[in-house]
């Protein structure tokens, strides 16, 4: 049943978005969030000469931003699956860690998953507008000089 639950979570993102959230995990690891742990995944760090996976800080800072957004319901759980090795988390012990059931835990993970990529979305929409404005105001003072 709980392989169920697990097939649920990991189902609620895409390959693009957990690369995304485990830089995220990565910048903040050692940061006073308040976690004891982040599980370092065999891919994620080098241990045999090979460069390490670099940090993408302003993807990082911008993701951390995002999270801040979400109720405190959703953002914890999500942090922990996240911070505590995603895929191979033990939704039990994480859902512990909330006071929860691990089958709340898992739909809190889920929503929060859905609550986060709307909320990236929206900051994305919005830095393109932007970019937009800015690129039209280049432009148009290139015009006039």
């Amino acid at each position: 049943m709980i392989v169920g639950i697990k097939e649920d979570v990991q189902a609620s993102y895409t390959a693009s978005f957990k690369r995304r959230m485990l830089n995220w995990a990565r910048s903040v690891a050692g940061s006073s969030l308040g976690f004891a742990q982040v599980n370092w995944s065999a891919d994620s760090c080098a241990t045999d000469g090979e460069t390490p996976i670099p940090i993408l800080q302003g993807e990082a800072e911008d993701t951390g931003k995002a999270l801040e957004t979400l109720p405190l319901r959703y953002r914890r759980p999500v942090e922990l699956y996240w911070m505590w090795g995603d895929e191979e988390a033990e939704l039990v012990v994480l859902g512990r860690k909330c006071a929860v059931d691990y089958r709340t835990f898992a739909h809190r993970v889920i929503d929060g998953h859905r609550l986060l990529q709307a909320e990236l979305a929206r900051a994305s929409e919005c830095w393109r507008r932007q970019r937009e404005r800015t690129e039209a105001v280049m432009t148009r003072a290139r015009e006039i000089a």
